[in-house]
């Protein structure tokens, strides 16, 4: 169809008058502007991981990375490196020509082979769809131009040729394509915003598909609408009044800008806005059109570079970058950072536009620039070969090989006078070009004299600092005058009226009047070196040191600003006073820009090498025109200092791997590990491209650090940490100190050993309890056992002593009562003899009979007793008396007793109290209930023990009562025998003179159940 077709004549005139008239404006104001100053770019290339040098697209996707479409894959950069995506990791084809991201965040890749695959960021998977080969079938020889996923997952594929686009459901993979015919060629979908009309590029104009065949388009477009109902969709095609006949047969790309629609043939670009169409004729060959987000609008040509409109003004000339090179795409980072694809030279990055620069490749005379000053409308510049370059918007840069030097002081009315300081320091004349070297005169002899610092006063005067120390110079008569002491070394010079400052080494000195003095003895501060002294028009003083940052002098005060406080180093090299709030400081690590608000107030933004200064080395700065200038190692960088904006985007950060012993785990959910799942290494990465490669890190482990930890490394791992609850979390820090928005993190748990679960400790307590127990209570049975036949053997053994010491008391007793008989029968009292007989018979039996008992009950111990009394009544001849008292509390058939345990005692108050008694004696005997004991007392009123003892001296050997004894011995077995204590308590009886009134015997007989 031909560009002229269906025009009016009138408008047709009047449309190439102006198209010629746009084209040589152009022409003329691209020509003006190639002496523009450059930008830093960063080349990436194959040597730098890149799979191609040949780049087709570049986007960056929601979550930071980069990806570059290549002849030989895709490439996702991180920073740190590319990682390469060929047909060996699933790419259908490793010709990509373009890229998508969906809403899900799957990254579609489409090229060559008219196929189409995407990255699935879950699985780190590329997945090809299943409806690719009736896909590719169906475009034949044509090329998918652009993809779009709506918010359900359907897919729209266009292609260049043809008379349709596919509709792809997202069933079963997009396994059915569904051809949508429309009779236009070459789609090209975008989407202005999310749940929006899609619009379409075809070879007429523009179309727009809204999904109701009842809507209108934007308000004010004039629409001739053309329905086609296929499959419930309705698509309207935009017929631009006047201008679509002269519109190329295929638009390759569209794009949104603000409130218009670009869009673009082989060499027009096209401006739609608020019904009005518009068009650039550009001489180029287009390949890529793109607006960022300041809304500059970027050309990418074939073989010329890359053109930008600033702020997408098309009436204006644009900038041009890169030539030589075809930029097939320009993409605008987070950060503000641009990249630009070519098919000849791979990627070049720069981190911002706001940074020009002049270097050896520029014009520069060499790359290190020692300092750089303000001269009318150019900038004087010294190299590393003292050579002086002039700098200036108009002519760039010029060389002046004639005056050589390091550093340049302008002086004069007119400002006209350079003093330019080298190993022979001269004034230089610029209106007449004469120049006369600066002479010293030292005892009588003029010396050529090399300037170390050179500062024009408040009243206009110079003072210079040179070998031989401080003086003035007169430039009249080219000559310098000394004032002073030598100051060797000096570093920094300052006049304020009569006073002047000298940096040193050693610290700052003030002369006043020929007199010096050591500031550090009044502040240690002013010990340090100081580089560079500037005065601001509060009348603050700013003092660069080399170590110890920024001081300034406010009065008799001093304040200090270092890198603790936001200061980019605290090597601070030269200091630029910008107008009443602004300071800029050069350090070894970049500029800062110090911002005041307040007496003591201030903010701090750090630029570096990372935001577009050739180097961080900065020697020196000045500002021409709203210009800052700033000389460097590397060149000199200039940048607008009152537009300029630190773009602090906060660096996204992400987990890339969590591995548990060696074994990697995915990054969803929280996990649970065993107790020997303990070795642990985590792997993150944050997402910059102003420093690649160099970002700081801070992370924690909660659960077992309480502080955080700094480190540049991508990796952290713990081994052997102990069981519990953890979080691991993450931050990113870029280059201007910002950190991540959101930490990365990941929740996992390990597992107590199951032997300290709670469970298993009270399982295991059980069991051992029961064990310990079933152990005790064997042992405690075998114990028990082992006792109970013991006992039964002590019983056994104490009852045959017991019976052995009955064994021994009767014979005693019956001894006894026989020598009683055959005392009656030597006498002839044969009736007594016959008496005792008979009872000592019945007392025998009785003996007997209790003898084979070990307990009998309490009745017949009193029975034998009693005749036992009265046995021992006959044979005293009743020279006593006695009396048996039985408490009636006490059930003497149910309670038992040893057999002949009283008798002993009975016995002994006859034979040793009553039968030395000279008149009448009294024995009672009574049985008292005591509760849980019987008391039984056996009570006389013989001689006593005392006077019993006498009589035994007197007429007997001394004799110890045996049955007594045996009887302790009794009670004890007994007491053994049936686990009691049978206790016997002797008691001599007096009146109150002392003299004995008889004996009084306790026995505690506990209470045995004789039934039981």
């Amino acid at each position: 169809m031909s560009r002229y077709q269906n025009c009016n004549p009138i408008k047709l005139y009047f449309y190439e008058v102006t198209m010629i008239l746009r084209l040589i404006t152009a022409l003329l104001l691209c020509t003006f502007f190639c002496g523009a100053q450059n930008i830093p770019f960063r080349n990436y290339s194959v040597s730098d991981g890149l799979s191609s040098s040949e780049v087709y697209k570049a986007i960056q996707d929601s979550k930071g990375y980069m990806w570059f479409c290549t002849d030989a894959g895709v490439c996702r950069y991180d920073g740190y490196s590319f990682r390469q995506f060929t047909s060996e990791h699933g790419l259908p084809d490793n010709t990509i020509f373009n890229i998508y991201e969906d809403h899900r965040q799957r990254i579609w890749f489409f090229g060559m082979a008219r196929k189409l695959a995407y990255y699935d960021p879950d699985s780190d998977t590329i997945v090809s769809i299943e409806g690719n080969n009736v896909l590719s079938n169906s475009i034949h020889s044509s090329v998918i131009t652009s993809i779009y996923v709506d918010d359900a997952d359907t897919l729209f594929v266009a292609y260049n040729f043809g008379d349709a686009f596919y509709k792809v459901p997202p069933a079963n993979n997009y396994k059915n394509v569904i051809p949508i015919i429309f009779n236009e060629t070459g789609w090209q979908f975008w989407s202005p915003k999310p749940k929006e009309w899609v619009w379409g590029v075809t070879g007429r104009g523009l179309l727009k598909y809204d999904g109701n065949e009842d809507k209108v388009g934007p308000d004010g477009m004039k629409l001739r609408t053309s329905r086609h109902l296929i499959l419930g969709r309705t698509f309207r095609r935009a017929e631009l009044e006047s201008y679509t006949s002269n519109l190329g047969e295929q638009f390759r790309q569209a794009i949104p800008a603000g409130n218009r629609i670009l869009f673009f043939d082989g060499g027009n670009v096209y401006q739609l806005e608020n019904e009005k169409l518009s068009f650039l004729f550009y001489d180029a060959d287009l390949i890529s059109l793109y607006a960022d987000k300041d809304q500059n609008i970027w050309l990418g040509t074939t073989g010329k570079g890359v053109s930008v409109f600033p702020r997408g003004d098309l009436s204006k000339a644009p900038v041009h970058y890169l030539e030589n090179s075809s930029v097939s795409s320009v993409c605008q980072d987070r950060e503000g950072g641009y990249w630009f694809t070519t098919l000849n030279h791979g990627v070049f990055y720069t981190p911002s536009l706001s940074f020009g620069y002049y270097n050896a490749a520029t014009g520069l005379s060499g790359e290190k620039v020692y300092s750089i000053t303000p001269f009318h409308d150019s900038i004087l510049c010294f190299t590393e070969n003292r050579i002086m370059n002039s700098i200036s918007k108009q002519h760039g840069v010029r060389q002046n090989r004639f005056l050589n030097g390091v550093k340049a002081t302008v002086f004069g009315e007119r400002g006209n006078i350079l003093i330019i300081t080298d190993n022979k320091s001269y004034c230089y004349d610029a209106e007449s070009g004469e120049r006369r070297f600066l002479k010293v005169i030292n005892k009588g002899v003029a010396s050529d004299v090399y300037i170390r610092k050179l500062i024009v006063s408040e009243k206009n005067e110079i003072y210079a600092l040179y070998s031989l120390g401080l003086s003035k110079v007169d430039v009249k008569n080219a000559r310098l005058v000394p004032m002073g002491p030598p100051f060797r070394r000096a570093s920094s010079l300052y006049v304020k009226g009569d006073s002047i400052w000298i940096g040193l080494p050693q610290g700052l000195i003030l002369n006043f009047a020929g007199i010096s003095d050591t500031l550090g003895r009044h502040n240690p501060l002013l010990y340090n070196r100081i580089d560079d002294i500037k005065e601001d028009k509060r009348h603050w003083i700013w003092m660069a040191t080399k170590g110890a940052g920024l001081i300034i002098k406010k009065g008799s005060r001093l304040q200090r600003i270092q890198t603790k406080d936001g200061l980019a180093s605290n090597l601070c090299k030269t200091v630029l006073i910008d107008g009443d709030k602004t300071v800029w400081v050069g350090t070894n690590h970049g500029i800062s820009k110090i911002t005041l608000s307040g007496n003591d107030q201030f903010s701090i933004e750090n630029y570096s090498s990372t935001d577009g200064l050739l180097s961080d080395e900065i020697n020196d700065m000045c500002i021409l025109n709203n210009e800052l200038y700033v000389a460097s190692n590397r060149g000199v960088a200039v940048f607008d200092r009152v537009h300029l904006k630190l773009d602090k985007v906060q660096p996204p950060v992400y987990l890339t791997s969590f591995v548990v012993n060696e074994k990697i785990h995915p990054l969803k959910g929280k996990h649970v590990l065993m107790h020997d799942e303990n070795f642990i290494r985590f792997e993150y990465i944050g997402l910059s491209y102003k420093s690649p490669g160099k970002m700081l890190y801070k992370y924690r482990l909660a659960g077992l650090d309480t502080t955080w930890h700094f480190t540049s490394n991508q990796t952290v791992q713990y081994t052997t940490l102990p069981p519990g609850d953890y979080t691991f979390l993450v931050y990113a820090i870029n280059s201007d100190m910002v950190n991540s928005a959101e930490p990365a993190r990941i929740l996992f748990t390990i597992r107590q050993p199951f032997w300290r679960a709670w469970w298993f400790i009270l399982g295991l307590a059980i069991v051992l309890t029961g064990t310990i127990y079933g152990i005790l209570r064997t042992r405690i049975h075998q114990f028990q056992q082992k006792e109970r036949e013991k006992t039964e053997m002590e019983k056994k053994i104490a009852r045959i002593e017991l019976k052995a010491i009955r064994a021994q008391m009767n014979p005693h007793f019956i001894f006894n009562a026989i020598n009683s008989i055959q005392h009656y029968v030597l006498t002839n009292d044969s009736e007594s003899a016959y008496r005792y007989l008979s009872k000592f018979s019945k007392l025998i039996r009785n003996v007997l009979e209790n003898s084979r008992h070990e307990i009998i009950p309490l009745q017949k111990e009193i029975e034998t007793i009693e005749l036992y009394i009265e046995l021992e009544k006959l044979r005293f001849e009743t020279r006593f008396t006695h009396t048996i008292y039985i408490d009636p509390a006490i059930d003497v058939l149910s309670y038992g007793i040893s057999p002949l345990l009283i008798q002993p005692y009975v016995e002994n108050a006859i034979w040793h109290g009553l039968m030395h008694k000279r008149d009448v004696g009294h024995l009672a005997l009574s049985f008292i209930d005591g509760g849980n004991y019987i008391l039984c007392v056996i009570d006389d009123n013989g001689v006593g023990r005392k006077m019993s003892e006498k009589i035994k001296e007197q007429h007997f050997r001394k004799h110890h009562s045996m049955a007594l004894s045996l009887n302790i011995d009794r009670l004890e077995i007994i007491g053994h025998l049936f686990q009691n204590k049978q206790k016997v308590t002797i008691v001599d009886k007096r009146d109150a003179a002392g003299e004995a009134l008889g004996t009084r015997v306790e026995i505690v007989i506990p209470k045995i159940n004789f039934k039981k």
